[in-house]
């Protein structure tokens, strides 16, 4: 529903996804980062994950696409009793697979890590930013720090390396945010990703 975790751990069938990083001394070339991955399938014989099944005890969050960004993690325990973080993100598209001959009806849900929930927010600068900017030039950890919060990112939810280089000059007008972060950081020899074990920038 958007604020309450529902464990649906009975239902998994398998989990798996990727994570990759550009290569060191190549992230300036490429000026982009990777958005990490995961599919998870799930047992739906009972129709429980299916958005035109009014009798699903979660349809009211599925119906009308109510799943798609909504925040999700993967906890797995190799002992039975401590559990650890292996990904963190969101719902991107569940895709449904019905009945046949050779299969049961699962449901394949396929998630991002959360650059994907502000990859398409646009942010501007104002005039005051980019003076103070100019007046006062910073390293590259604070424009990224700055363009984070004016995407609505929680400051609590970034972790930053202090940055090694002075930007004499910065602005954003009408650009998406996460990928101004990627070149940023890859302009000044850095990466910008998410962790989705640590859930921070």
């Amino acid at each position: 529903d958007g604020s309450t975790y529902q464990n649906e751990s009975a239902y998994l069938i398998s989990a798996n996804g990727s994570f990759e990083m550009t290569q060191p001394g190549f992230s300036a070339l490429t000026g982009r980062g990777n958005i990490a991955q995961c599919t998870l399938v799930l047992d739906n014989r009972t129709s429980r994950f299916s958005a035109a099944n009014s009798n699903s005890p979660l349809f009211a969050s599925l119906v009308d696409g109510g799943s798609y960004q909504r925040r999700m993690y993967l906890d797995v325990s190799v002992d039975g009793a401590n559990y650890y973080r292996l990904f963190t993100g969101v719902i991107k598209a569940p895709t449904e697979n019905s009945v046949t001959p050779r299969a049961t009806n699962v449901i394949n849900i396929e998630c991002r890590s959360l650059e994907d929930l502000y990859m398409n927010h646009r942010v501007s600068t104002t005039a005051a930013q980019f003076r103070a900017w100019a007046d006062t030039p910073p390293h590259e950890d604070e424009i990224i720090s700055d363009l984070l919060t004016l995407a609505g990112v929680n400051p609590d939810d970034t972790d930053l390396d202090g940055g090694m280089f002075v930007i004499p000059y910065a602005w954003a007008d009408d650009e998406m945010a996460i990928d101004e972060c990627w070149r940023v950081a890859a302009a000044c020899a850095g990466r910008f990703y998410y962790d989705p074990t640590t859930a921070k920038f």
